[in-house]
């Protein structure tokens, strides 16, 4: 086999990694009696990773995108609630707020892009629409798998009544005082498209240990279905046509249960071939977030100390990441990022950078901060009150650690952008 060749071979930022164990699953699955939809491996799935993440209930579905959508859709928020939120984001985590009738309410971050934990406490307390329940929940991400503090977080939630959704897409793995850090919130999320620490090609997973969201968030996977019955199977509550008045309304006595619709959902659910493989990419991650480390390692100690740029990712004592990227501040960055491109080093900007500057954000209702920390209406043009979102735009980009990165490629990488400062 032809090793690696440097600056003709691609080093890429993010990507699948398969053996032939991922093809003997598909195999196996595609000589057993066809089930394309939900089946036995969709719920072994579901039950594993339950297990592994630390929560009670693990709910596969088609994207992460799907997966932050049903999250916060889960918690039945009133239409006009308040999300607060960061701009420095991935837009999927924003998009379900705008998308459900809520206002998102846009903080700051520190210089790891994680939010702005005193920009929030400021947010809080700040005027009575906290204390009037007008902000209902939080979605935030652990920014290239590194935790936000989630004790402060948890702890401004709970006296406020305000619901915590965590995007842990980037984040698979890491911890937060030895607990996994989708047990740590109201409902998680994950992503399994193939940039992520799993991969099942497309897919995400909804997760929490609350047995009322995940039922809502069931119900909405599937259509919005009351019946909770798996796809191919009738009547395991045992009273398909004996419904009470609650659950029926105003239909007629003996309506069939598979067909009772409590919500208006949609068909988010994933495939049982890439759940064959998912269970294949389980039994790797320990080994996946094993070589993660090892090579953020090497770039932080390779790095830390090159004039010309910052590597930021300081993490509290309480949190042992899974790193998802290596993240790069430097007032050269579109040298840098010009250089490791023509060597064929693919890199990132840290996904939207200020996400209130894209086209995608115009005539969107939000919120960000004004003088003293109190919140105005937002919008494209208020992006400038986030000043340490606009940094990291102009400033940040991140590099691959995923386990494709082998030691003759990160040692080439080291090696570009210490030439390109020079």
């Amino acid at each position: 086999m032809m090793g690696f060749r440097p600056g003709k071979d691609l080093v890429h930022v993010s990507g699948q990694c398969f053996d032939v164990r991922e093809r003997e699953a598909i195999a196996d699955w595609n000589h057993e009696p066809l089930q394309v939809t939900a089946g036995r491996r969709h719920a072994e799935l579901e039950k594993k990773l339950a297990s592994r993440f630390g929560v009670k209930h693990a709910l596969l579905c088609n994207s992460g995108s799907s997966a932050n959508l049903l999250a916060l859709a889960s918690l039945e928020l009133p239409k006009g609630s308040e999300v607060i939120t960061t701009a420095c984001a991935f837009p999927t985590t924003v998009a379900p707020i705008v998308q459900l009738g809520l206002v998102p309410v846009f903080l700051d971050v520190g210089l790891d892009g994680n939010v702005d934990v005193e920009a929030l406490y400021a947010a809080i307390r700040e005027g009575d629409r906290y204390r009037d329940g007008k902000s209902r929940a939080m979605i935030f991400a652990h920014t290239l798998g590194f935790p936000f503090d989630v004790d402060r977080v948890r702890a401004l939630c709970e006296p406020y009544n305000i619901r915590l959704v965590a995007d842990c897409c980037d984040a698979a793995g890491a911890t937060w005082k030895g607990q996994q850090v989708t047990a740590l919130a109201d409902v998680s999320t994950l992503s399994f498209y193939p940039a992520h620490m799993i991969t099942t090609g497309e897919g995400g997973c909804v997760l929490t240990s609350n047995d009322r969201l995940a039922s809502i968030a069931r119900s909405l996977r599937d259509w919005g279905k009351d019946c909770t019955c798996p796809p191919g199977h009738d009547n395991t509550c045992g009273k398909r046509f004996e419904q009470g008045r609650e659950v029926l309304g105003s239909l007629p006595e003996g309506y069939d249960h598979k067909m009772i619709f409590s919500r208006l959902g949609w068909n988010l659910k994933m495939t049982e071939m890439q759940a064959a493989i998912g269970l294949v990419q389980l039994g790797k991650l320990d080994g996946f977030i094993k070589r993660r480390r090892e090579t953020w390692d090497f770039y932080y100690g390779s790095l830390s100390c090159t004039p010309g740029i910052s590597t930021v990712m300081n993490w509290p004592a309480e949190a042992r990441p899974s790193p998802f990227g290596f993240l790069i501040r430097s007032p050269q960055r579109d040298k840098l990022v010009a250089a490791l491109e023509s060597h064929r080093i693919q890199t990132r900007p840290l996904f939207a950078g200020n996400i209130l500057r894209h086209p995608c954000m115009a005539g969107v209702a939000c919120l960000t901060p004004g003088k003293d920390s109190t919140f105005v209406g937002g919008g494209p043009y208020a992006a400038a009150a986030l000043p340490e979102t606009d940094a990291i735009m102009r400033d940040a980009f991140w590099i691959g650690v995923y386990p494709g990165v082998t030691d003759e490629m990160r040692a080439f990488v080291v090696e570009t952008i210490k030439e390109a400062l020079q």
